[in-house]
């Protein structure tokens, strides 16, 4: 029985491009393995594969002057 684990990974964008970043420790080792710095669409289809299920991190608001 597979136990159910969570990856979280966090939405940037890169000169008007989206990119995933691994955002937990495993998201990172993820990235490790397929040797990039950021998750694809394939990669984080496969990851689901393997009984992972994915989780944006939450969105803060950064820089912002109070």
């Amino acid at each position: 029985m597979m136990s159910n684990k969570t990856i979280t990974v966090e939405l940037k964008s890169n000169y008007g491009r989206d990119a995933i970043y691994p955002a937990c420790m495993d998201s990172r080792l993820f990235a490790k393995l397929a040797n990039t710095t950021t998750l694809t669409s394939t990669t984080i289809t496969l990851i689901e594969s393997l009984g992972y299920s994915v989780q944006l991190k939450p969105q803060t608001l950064e820089g912002v002057v109070r």
